[in-house]
């Protein structure tokens, strides 16, 4: 959930001209220009491998494995 929110309010995304369109479970659907999808991947999967950061939580002890 944690992950989800972190997309929802990413400054990158945002910028980018990316926006979170659908939420199921554990899996997002984003959508934006084509020329900037590395940048939206690399971000998607910065938020979902690091849910807990800036949220004044400790890291996870296990590495959160993303498949995008």
């Amino acid at each position: 959930m944690m992950a989800m929110i972190k997309l929802w309010k990413s400054e990158v995304l945002k910028s980018i001209g990316w926006t979170l369109l659908l939420q199921i479970h554990d899996e997002v659907i984003l959508e934006g220009p084509k020329e900037h999808r590395d940048v939206a991947m690399a971000e998607v999967i910065a938020c979902m491998e690091n849910p807990f950061d800036h949220f004044g939580l400790e890291p996870l002890d296990v590495h959160l494995d993303v498949d995008a």
